[in-house]
């Protein structure tokens, strides 16, 4: 039911060709019209041509190079006869899911089935792969993986699989099988004997027994004429069995023979050779003993010395490693400060632009009113006048009004200060009390202001110290020298100009605050000079001056 082959290098040509039908083959058995049915289970699974993945496979596992090496093995899996062809491509599926599971996906090579000989069968081939067991690594090994056991077990397992598949045994164990793994011609012979036997006519049995015991005596029925039948058939199928095993007795007894006298020769070669290496190996044993000892003990002594070496490296690396992590935590924390000023930086600037933008306004209205004077002065000034006689006019009524509302206050007002002075009287006892409760809160109050003042003053020259460090720091990174050269970073042009701003918006703010010990370690600790500050203040006098006052206010 299922035979397996082993391939050399040098008939992989050959199959392929028969696997695929890519060349006319020599087997009588083949209905070419047929041949459109055949398919290939691998294809999904290994799409490369057969040769090609044949050797990009063996070109990643380790490979004997001996022309006799097996380096592909294939399964002939028949459809057995209680599979009907409406089964045949769900049996052929489960077979190569089945061998598939067993060898590997990654070796599988093709799996053609073929539809076009006398009974449907697949071909699956594969690389034998089986593991190194000293290196841990894939090797090429027919025999590691095509055991006796292998061969033993396989049907076993296929039925068992098959059974499962299709709930019922579908004879996959049979007469066939019974002695293990047969050639295809074998298979071929013996199926075509069983067929034979089973189509021979029961009736010359039946004259045989006619002439031996007389026409008038005999009387067979039809149950023994079955059972005859069958008792034919399986004496056909046990001597097809007996003369095969017969033909693999001799081959094997030829085989044990040839391998007997080989075995003598190598045995007389080996004896003599392992004398002369005894003696050999005598007279050098305590000299190699000694050498081995004394190399024994040099790399001993190197393997501790680098053992010790590569722990001290290993605590320095690990010293330097802890040191570069605070210091990237350091400047993270930094760069978190840096950022939030820069936010208060651009906020300040858009207010600076307000101021701008409300300047640029006054500013326009101030030429129109420029250019009105220069248009028209006559005209303009007499506008401005009659506009002024309006507003004096409008202003003597309203004195006028306010004249006559005064004369009335003051007769009330007279009236009032007599009231005022009784309650002046009865309320200076009363303030006098409360002025001192007052006069206490004031002074508390005071203190507690004091005391805030000092704290504000405290956190502005923190502040002020924390601008002047992130200022020292953006100096070090950008042209530091000394201790600090290492921290100096290779900045753009961009960056640069960026690096220099901030400097001398630090030391500028620093000097505006009246922190000038701040602002001389900015400009003269690193060599930072007022050059593009006075060039500024020279370029943008309005512009400095306005921003001046309305910080003030």
């Amino acid at each position: 039911m299922a035979h397996l082959e082993k391939y050399t290098a040098g008939a992989l040509g050959h199959m392929f060709a028969h696997y695929n039908r890519n060349k006319a083959s020599s087997t009588s058995l083949i209905e070419p019209a047929r041949t459109s049915l055949n398919y290939n289970l691998a294809q999904q699974d290994q799409p490369l041509p057969q040769l090609e993945f044949l050797h990009k496979r063996l070109s990643k596992i380790k490979v004997l190079k001996r022309a006799d090496v097996n380096v592909m093995c294939s399964w002939i899996v028949t459809a057995p006869e209680n599979v009907s062809p409406s089964e045949y491509d769900t049996f052929f599926r489960e077979c190569y899911k089945f061998l598939t599971d067993r060898y590997g996906k990654e070796n599988v090579i093709s799996a053609y089935v073929h539809m076009d000989e006398t009974t449907p069968h697949v071909h699956y081939a594969f690389v034998p792969v089986a593991e190194d067991k000293k290196k841990h690594i894939p090797k090429l090994s027919a025999k590691e993986v095509i055991t006796r056991h292998e061969l033993k077990t396989f049907h076993t397992d296929l039925t068992a699989h098959m059974t499962k598949v299709f709930g019922r045994d579908i004879g996959i164990l049979n007469g066939a099988t019974a002695l293990g793994n047969q050639t295809v011609d074998q298979l071929r012979n013996s199926g075509e004997n069983l067929k034979s036997y089973a189509d021979t006519n029961i009736r010359t049995s039946t004259n045989i027994v006619t002439k031996v015991m007389g026409k008038d005596k005999v009387i067979v029925s039809e149950s023994d004429i079955v059972s005859t039948q069958k008792a034919a058939a399986e004496t056909a199928a046990a001597i097809e069995e007996i003369s095969s095993a017969s033909e693999k007795i001799k081959n094997i007894k030829k085989s044990a023979d040839w391998n007997y006298e080989k075995s003598e020769q190598v045995l007389n070669t080996a004896q003599s050779k392992a004398a002369e290496i005894e003696k050999q190996a005598e007279l050098s044993a305590d000299k190699i003993l000694r050498s081995a000892q004394d190399k024994a003990e040099e790399i001993i002594s190197s393997v501790n010395s680098e053992k010790t070496t590569w722990q001290t490296e290993r605590n320095e690396q690990q010293v330097l490693i802890n040191t570069q992590l605070a210091e990237i935590s350091e400047r993270s924390e930094q760069l978190d400060k840096e950022r939030e000023r820069l936010r208060c930086e651009e906020q300040h600037n858009s207010e600076i632009a307000r101021l701008n933008d409300k300047e640029q306004q006054f500013l326009q209205n101030w030429s129109k009113e420029l250019e009105q004077k220069q248009d028209d002065p006559h005209k303009y000034y007499g506008d401005k006048i009659a506009e002024k006689d309006r507003e004096i006019n409008v202003l003597t009524d309203t004195v006028h009004q306010k004249d006559c509302e005064i004369n009335l206050l003051n007769d009330f007002l007279s009236k009032q200060d007599e009231q005022i002075a009784d309650l002046k009287a009865e309320f200076r006892q009363e303030m006098t009390e409360k002025e001192l409760a007052l006069t206490e809160s004031f002074n508390e109050k005071l203190s507690a202001r004091d005391k805030l003042i000092e704290s504000l003053k405290s956190a502005v020259n923190k502040a002020y110290k924390i601008i002047c460090n992130i200022c020292r720091a953006a100096a070090v990174l950008w042209c530091g020298n000394g201790s600090f050269a290492k921290y100096c970073a290779d900045f753009t042009s961009e960056q640069q100009a960026l690096m220099c701003a901030i400097l001398n918006y630090g030391s500028k703010c620093a000097d505006e605050a009246n922190f000038p010990d701040l602002a001389r370690k900015i400009d003269e600790e690193y060599c930072i000079s007022y050059d593009i500050m006075s060039e500024m203040q020279e370029l943008m006098p309005e512009v400095e001056n306005t921003e001046k006052d309305e910080i003030g206010r």
